[in-house]
């Protein structure tokens, strides 16, 4: 699919990964996927945009990412007194361990004996039914690259109840490789409440991966995972790609103090762009997380609404940041935006109905619900890049010792050189048959090829349902 198609998957903007169709960006296609591109029409030109590189100086390339790598034996024994605080028994073997406990004592403020033991437990987390195996190959792989390198877990599923008791920590309280962890796809149909999937892609939504059902399976699925034993949950769409360029980056050090970090972006008439979000959970039972899952889901699950559960994802951040400063009268938030959000049917058929008569009546109740939200947002949490909120963290796009979390095409085709500062490309829908579906190798990691990809029950060649 070429950037300009690309670019119009990507204007459901707040659809992200998990989002509940696909608008048409031009007046004149025959269909979705003849569309033109069409841009965002963002509060600040795309000149002001580009202000938000990160000055070469300060970043690295692919080529050191692989040196660090390829230093790993090497720099664990020149540095072993360094990680003397470590227990004896630790079998965290990541390739950054040494940096990210560098990394951690800084972002952390924490030099005390031991502090390397609490570098923080992380799951990647990917919801996605079987035909995206194959079709996300290489995302997948990129992915697992980058857990294996920091000693995180990862799960890709189509379960939307959770293994309670994955997630543990093992001995020594360390984290575990993923290898270690793979186990959630054949212990999850073990469980009598855990044999809820997802719809079939092909037989429930046809050719739009993007259905209501689909999309709410997701988020109740992340809910019932807040009580794993894990600091933080990085939930991120099958649709999105790590970068090699910013592999050594640990999701943990988005957070600054919040419950739930995401990146900040600027206005655009499809809404704030749902993926590549960090949930800090801090061991399970984060009350507040549970909190806003809740509200996401029990205020919405009934009705049709833009984008699926992305618009009630919206409303659901103004709510939450409103409720901070609920006994300000003058600044909570009032639901003004929440008539804009319900639909007269599911966003499917109404994307379907403008598609087959030529209309833009779906993409005008996007704009309308986007020129309040961002309104509200502005009002709420203050303007783009510099957004304040108590338990909401909004990662500011100029922040030179971050990478940008979710790099949706606007973004790519807006922002400057996102091939250096993205830390993940989220392509924003499922890929054509002209792109490439199988792995595009060179995770640094030595042996992850022969190790952990050719035996990961992640690899579509492991996987039954893909042979047969």
């Amino acid at each position: 699919m070429g950037v300009s198609a690309r670019l119009c998957l990507a204007m459901l903007a707040a659809s992200g990964a998990f989002s509940s169709g696909v608008p048409s960006c031009s007046e004149d296609s025959e269909s979705f996927w003849d569309m033109e591109a069409a841009t965002c029409q963002a509060s600040t030109s795309s000149s002001a945009l580009q202000t938000h590189a990160v000055s070469d100086s300060s970043k690295k390339t692919v080529t050191e990412v692989a040196k660090l790598a390829a230093e790993h034996g090497r720099s664990e024994e020149r540095n072993h007194e360094d990680m003397s605080d470590q227990e004896d028994e630790d079998d965290h073997s990541s390739v950054f361990k040494i940096q990210d406990c560098q990394r951690y004592k800084t972002w952390a403020n924490d030099s005390s004996e031991g502090a390397c033991s609490r570098i923080p437990r992380v799951l990647i987390f990917t919801f996605l039914t079987e035909d995206y195996y194959s079709m996300f190959e290489n995302e997948i792989y990129w992915k697992l690259c980058y857990a294996h390198m920091h000693g995180f877990d990862v799960e890709f599923t189509d379960q939307v109840q959770g293994n309670v008791g994955a997630g543990k920590r093992g001995k020594g309280g360390k984290n575990h490789s993923v290898q270690k962890h793979t186990l959630h796809n054949h212990t999850l149909q073990n469980h009598t409440e855990q044999n809820q999937t997802a719809p079939d892609s092909k037989n429930s939504y046809g050719n739009n991966p993007y259905g209501d059902e689909m999309m709410w399976a997701f988020s109740r699925a992340l809910r019932n995972r807040i009580d794993l034993d894990y600091d933080y949950i990085f939930a991120t769409g099958a649709d999105v790609q790590f970068l090699k360029v910013n592999l050594d980056f640990p999701v943990w050090q988005w957070d600054r103090g919040h419950h739930m970090t995401l990146m900040d972006q600027d206005y655009c008439k499809w809404g704030f762009n749902e993926n590549n979000m960090l949930f800090k959970i801090a061991g399970g039972g984060n009350s507040w997380v549970k909190d806003f899952f809740d509200g996401w889901y029990g205020d919405n699950k009934n009705s049709n609404s833009l984008q699926g559960d992305n618009g009630p994802y919206m409303e659901t951040i103004l709510k939450v940041i409103s409720h901070e400063s609920k006994e300000d009268e003058g600044i909570a938030y009032d639901g003004r935006c929440l008539k804009k959000l319900r639909l007269d049917g599911p966003s499917t058929e109404l994307i379907a109905h403008d598609e087959a008569t030529g209309s833009h009546d779906y993409e005008q109740h996007n704009k309308d619900y986007s020129d309040c939200f961002f309104a509200e947002l502005n009002r709420l949490a203050g303007p783009f890049n510099n957004r304040s909120s108590q338990h909401v963290g909004f990662a500011r796009v100029d922040d030179h010792s971050t990478p940008w979390a979710n790099c949706w095409a606007w973004v790519r085709d807006t922002w400057t050189e996102p091939e250096k500062h993205c830390f993940a490309y989220h392509w924003n829908g499922p890929k054509n048959k002209a792109e490439p579906h199988t792995v595009q190798p060179g995770c640094p990691a030595p042996g992850f090829d022969e190790t952990v990809w050719s035996k990961s029950p992640y690899n579509p060649k492991n996987r039954k349902a893909q042979q047969q």
